[in-house]
């Protein structure tokens, strides 16, 4: 039998409840079975499967979980240390795009330092044993402070966003944005509907979402549908830098 548990401070269960999601079609093809429980503030997430289905369920939890780091806890990494309080839509998308720059080596190095590890602390494995990560990152947040006006002048703010997304490679060739009552879709040039990525961590409005999808997909081309159904701020942000 394989079993696994993983487990996390209750104040961040939205990064346990987004790994959740992201293995739950895997657990489901393992016919894997799933505990998960609260004790003292912290909640755990037990699993375990025959095991001839074990590492499809280990590689499914590892690429999870280097999701779940290398987005989730590196906004809030760069967010704290740069001391950030007051985020207004371009700082979050400036962020968000910090986090999403170079992303692919971060779920690397994660990884490598997952390798065979059965029972984790979320957040314990990433205080001790993630070092080299941070390193890497605060290489970035040390160039920010010495530039400490990027992040006080919205000039400058957009300036380095722009510089970080023309490094991105260009995915898609270009895109649609359209508001279908309340919700809002990214649609390819064909018009096909694009499946959004769900922002690692705490609750995004609709506009967020759209922002660092958009920042995924390195559209070469945006076109905006009905533009009286968006705040100025994102109208702003998607014509200028997209």
């Amino acid at each position: 039998m394989f079993e696994t548990s993983l487990s996390i401070d209750a104040n961040k269960k939205e990064f346990l409840e987004y790994l959740y999601d992201k293995v739950k079609p895997v657990v489901k093809d393992c016919g894997a079975a799933v505990v998960r429980r609260e004790v003292d503030d912290r909640i755990f997430l037990s699993l375990a499967c025959e095991n001839r289905y074990g590492e499809k369920l280990r590689q499914s939890i590892y690429s999870a979980l280097a999701e779940v780091y290398a987005i989730g806890f590196k906004y809030d990494y760069l967010k704290a240390k740069l001391n950030i309080k007051n985020e207004n839509l371009l700082i979050k998308t400036l962020l968000n795009t910090m986090t999403v720059f170079d992303s692919n080596n971060d779920k690397k190095i994660v990884k490598k330092s997952l390798e065979n590890e059965k029972i984790i602390a979320i957040d314990g494995f990433f205080d001790f044993r993630l070092k080299e990560l941070k390193k890497k990152w605060n290489e970035i947040i040390d160039l920010t402070k010495e530039n400490s006006i990027v992040l006080a002048d919205e000039k400058v703010s957009g300036d380095f966003l722009m510089f970080l997304l023309d490094a991105i490679p260009h995915g898609e060739e270009g895109v649609k944005i359209c508001k279908y009552g309340s919700d809002i879709e990214i649609l390819d040039k064909a018009g096909k509907k694009i499946s959004m990525i769900n922002p690692v961590g705490g609750k995004k409005t609709q506009e967020e979402k759209v922002l660092f999808n958009l920042i995924c997909l390195a559209p070469k081309k945006v076109l905006i549908y009905d533009e009286k159904s968006y705040s100025d701020e994102f109208l702003n942000i998607v014509k200028k830098f997209f």
